[in-house]
């Protein structure tokens, strides 16, 4: 059976209609006239009518055809290979290479790297094609840019130059490798009448990572074997059975899981990074072949050499290096890691930008709130403020951490810049404007944290109606020309308002809870005991208190088991189990709420060495938020925002390969302030980049942010044929090809490529025969009346 482009057949018969509704409309009608000279004419045509409407009826029949062949020929109908007339018809090649360019392709066995083995099978094919046959060139890694892909017909050898040339450009990214994403633009383009039916080659290195599900191999411990699980693939490929398609999947790359070492991860130990104290940064480097591989870690800060470590790594593991820094100057800061030692090197390079300050800065605002009050815990936050900073035993006027704090009162919070701050302890606070809330939300929003204590002024009816209100969202984007309101516009905006409701409320508060007799007080147990907020080592017997701290009060919470932005970090011992400590994550921060006080209204927890330890490692992972806003994943778009002082027309991004592009500022406006955002979006590479303002009549000003590769991409483990099988559906038509597992073996065999059989060349010849014979019949029929109405009259 021949296929075709249905919709462009369908459409097009309707032009079959024309020359019947022309010969409707333009045929001879007679009005009776009685004439006696035309008596002899009206006897002779008479005679010849019935010849003249067979004449008629043939030439409508021909034009009728040589409009449905012309329709025929535009469809281009092609036979399926299968079919036993396919042999005797000529066919055109139709051709889909979908060639793997994420970064493991660089990865080098001999001379050629498996891009480099892809590229020259490519090549080769290409050489192949003829005039009349149709190619589509799909580079993919995790995402394919559809917009500027199109099949192209060979036209003759300045188009397989070009398409050569095309081929010879492509370059390893810094991108992963999905295959979801490559099957999905295959399906896009097999749907197009060039391409119906082609022979789609796969050219890629065959990870296994490649074909889980996307993230599910983060996870995964080295040494165990990636499952193949992802149901939307197996989905797209059950689909692509229908398309009559026929699938080469070429493996390009090392015939064994090559060995390889990938850099981790690149953090460091404390969230707070300031100058005078020596910061230490874990490097984690993964080995994940079987074989032992040694080499050199260097360690660079702002570019210049920091140290460097003589490694070896086990198979099949992973270690962590340690490398301590001080920092002397306050700013932004630009620091690198990079093992030298294996045959793919972009994933052994991590990059880390940090904001480091004189001091990290905490925002208290207590509820309840005494000047000069000489009892300790007169003020709410007594406690607080002495937990982030605490004065060791005999040393009085000593102080061992770098928080330095603030305190204000709620009023005030609407007239503080927020931004200033690492994170905010909000204790006991009854009530917040509008206002306060939005500001709250948006500094959340931005990576702040958010450090919450329940209270007597708390109010759970309130603070519920309070959390949940409707708010006007900031502007993430510029602001874009609007166009005039339309009929149901209304309706659309409350929608858009309900999507951005605040919900820095971990769970929804019901009523206090307190023991009433004094006899039975409640204890806490942790839920969460791995979790960062209880970094610090509770074994120690000074604080083993944690568990023995009693409480008397804490505020009832009601916790949606659905939200998965939410979870219990501890609990207390009464018999519903009711959360102590709640957290929520909110875009780019946290909240931390305890639902008892800061003080010893409600407990004597505060009072605890434990209490200081947990404020302590609180305030870090609050603060993490902030701190990893300019350390992002290739592809993620960066975004910045600038005070309205900050503006410039002089604006320059440098990438990582030292290129600089001017860059504009997008103005904004919240509070009746004015800021300026920056939005860059084309983090393609992996590497430092840094933003230049240069601002009249001062110094060139610099602020850096990261971009770095996925490290899971550095799993060489290889899928094979058998996993295949018993993966890809069975009615999908493919065959399996290695690249030649010895450099002298380069030249592989041919791959023989499936012609497409098409008929539109018979039907346009069929219209060329139909018009000849149309022509010829219409002027032996029109000389033919001509010699008729000659003897008539």
């Amino acid at each position: 059976m021949p296929f075709f482009d249905r919709g462009m057949f369908l459409w097009g018969l309707l032009a079959i209609a024309i020359p019947i509704i022309i010969y409707l409309l333009f045929r001879q009608k007679y009005q009776r006239i009685p004439w006696a000279a035309m008596e002899f004419l009206l006897a002779a045509i008479k005679k010849n009518k019935r010849r003249l409407q067979i004449e008629n009826l043939l030439l409508l029949l021909i034009r009728i055809l040589i409009i449905a062949f012309l329709i025929g020929a535009l469809a281009k109908p092609m036979l399926h290979q299968e079919s036993a007339f396919a042999k005797h018809i000529k066919g055109n090649r139709n051709i889909i290479m979908l060639i793997d360019v994420s970064y493991s392709t660089a990865h080098r066995t001999g001379m050629r790297s498996a891009l480099e083995k892809a590229q020259q099978m490519a090549k080769k094919i290409i050489a192949d094609l003829e005039v009349g046959d149709n190619i589509a060139i799909i580079p993919f890694h995790r995402s394919v840019k559809m917009h500027e892909i199109e099949p192209e017909p060979i036209s003759g050898a300045r188009t397989k130059r070009r398409l050569t040339a095309e081929i010879d450009s492509l370059a390893p990214t810094s991108y992963s490798t999905d295959m979801t994403a490559a099957f999905e633009a295959c399906e896009t383009l097999l749907k197009k009448p060039q391409l119906r039916g082609a022979h789609v080659f796969l050219f890629s290195d065959f990870t296994r990572v490649g074909w889980i599900k996307r993230g599910a191999a983060a996870g995964s411990d080295s040494g165990e074997m990636l499952i193949i699980d992802n149901p939307a693939l197996k989905n797209i490929l059950q689909r692509l059975t229908k398309t009559k398609a026929l699938f080469t999947f070429v493996d390009v790359g090392p015939a064994d899981t090559a060995p390889n070492c990938s850099v981790g991860s690149f953090l460091p130990e404390d969230a707070f990074t300031v100058t005078g104290y020596v910061q230490v940064f874990h490097v984690r480097v993964k080995n994940h072949g079987s074989e032992p591989i040694r080499g050199t870690l260097n360690f660079r800060v702002d570019g210049s050499d920091a140290g460097r470590h003589a490694v070896e790594i086990k198979p099949n593991s992973e270690t962590t290096f340690p490398f301590p820094y001080e920092f002397h100057e306050p700013g932004s800061h630009s620091l690198a890691v990079r093992f030298d030692s294996d045959n793919l090197m972009i994933d052994n390079d991590r990059f880390l930008v940090l904001e480091v300050q004189k001091s990290v800065k905490a925002l208290l605002v207590p509820g309840e709130r005494v000047l000069g009050g000489t009892t300790w815990g007169d003020d709410e936050v007594d406690f607080v403020r002495e937990a982030l900073n605490p004065v060791p035993e005999g040393s009085p006027a000593q102080r061992v951490s770098v928080i330095s704090s603030n305190e204000i009162d709620p009023s005030e919070l609407d007239d503080e810049k927020l931004e200033n701050y690492s994170f905010i302890v909000v204790a006991n606070v009854g009530s917040f404007s509008e206002q306060t809330i939005q500001r709250l939300e948006r500094y959340v929003r931005g990576g702040g944290g958010l450090f919450m204590f329940a209270g007597d002024l708390v109010s759970p009816d309130s603070y519920n109606t309070m959390f949940t209100r409707m708010v006007e969202k900031t502007p993430e984007k510029p602001e874009r020309k609007r166009e005039p309101k339309k009929a149901g516009d209304e309706k659309e905006e409350e929608k858009e308002k309900e999507k951005e409701a605040v919900l820095l409320l971990p769970a929804r508060l019901l009523a206090p809870v307190s023991d009433e007799t004094g006899h039975n007080p409640f204890t806490m147990t942790l839920e969460k005991p791995d979790h960062p907020c209880f970094a610090t080592d509770f074994s120690i017997p000074k604080l083993a208190a944690f568990g023995r701290a009693t409480f008397r009060k804490f505020i009832q919470t009601k916790v949606d088991e659905n939200d998965r932005d939410v979870q219990v970090l501890a609990r207390f011992s009464d018999a519903g189990r009711s959360p102590a400590i709640l957290e929520r994550r909110y875009k780019r921060g946290r909240i931390i709420f305890v639902t008892t006080t800061a003080d010893v209204a409600w407990n004597q927890w505060v009072a605890h060495p434990a209490f200081i330890a947990f404020i302590q490692d609180c305030s870090r992972y609050l603060a993490t938020g902030k701190a990893q806003r300019r350390t992002l994943s290739v592809g993620e778009p960066f975004e910045a925002e600038f005070p309205e002082e900050a503006w410039t027309e002089n604006v320059e991004l440098i990438n990582p390969q030292e290129e600089r592009e001017p860059l504009d500022f997008h103005e904004i406006e919240f509070e009746g302030k004015r800021f300026y955002r920056l939005d860059y979006a084309e983090t393609d590479a992996a590497g430092i980049y840094t933003i230049s303002l240069n601002r009249p009549g001062r110094p060139e000003e610099l602020y850096h942010f990261a971009a770095n590769v996925d490290p899971a991409e550095g799993n060489l483990e290889k899928i094979g044929k058998s996993d295949l099988l018993a993966f890809v559906p069975q009615k999908l038509k493919w065959k399996w090809r290695e690249y030649a597992r010895q450099e002298d073996m380069a030249e592989s065999e041919d791959e023989p490529v499936a012609k497409q059989p098409q008929l539109w060349f018979y039907f346009i010849m069929a219209v060329l025969a139909l018009m000849v014979l149309e022509t010829i019949l219409a002027q032996r029929f029109g000389a033919r009346r001509a010699e008729t109405e000659e003897v008539g009259s």
